[in-house]
This record gives C-alpha cells, structure tokens and sequence, in this order.
C-alpha cells in the first residue's frame, strides 16, 4: 500500500473516531509511527566499555527467569 493512501487512511479513521468520541485503533499518528525509521547510531565504540555477557546469553537468561523458571518468591519491582 502506497504510503500516502495509509496517512489518509488514518486521517480518516481520526474523523470517524472524533464522530463517535471513542478512540480506534488505526489513527493518523500510528500510521506515521509505522511508517518512520528508526535507525540510530551510536557512539559506544568510541568507549572501552565491554558487555560483561553476549546479547544472546543475556536474552536467553531473561526468557528462562521470566517464562521457565519459577520465581515467584522472588522480589520484583512493579513499575505501573
């Protein structure tokens, strides 16, 4: 889909969703969203910092704690 008919298409859905004063799940701003890049640089090579593991230990970790093991007499820190 072309992405100018997709931001009219959330144009749209932003209208019909102020018509009905209930908010939908398509809108203008999240067609944008999805449509940006997100591509970012950084600049940690310029440091000496080193990962004290791999990215992939670290989400195999994550996963195994929060889906596999069972931890729930552990503390956790809620945020919402």
């Amino acid at each position: 889909m072309p992405g100018f008919l997709a931001v009219l298409i959330g144009y749209v859905a932003d209208l019909v969703a102020n018509l009905i004063k209930k908010p939908l799940p398509i809108s203008n701003i999240r067609v944008k969203k999805f449509m940006a890049t997100t591509q970012f640089s950084s600049s940690i090579s310029k440091t000496d910092f080193k990962a004290p593991i791999s990215l992939k230990d670290g989400l195999e970790r994550t996963l195994r704690y929060e889906f596999l093991e069972d931890n729930s007499d552990k503390k956790t820190f809620d945020t919402e």
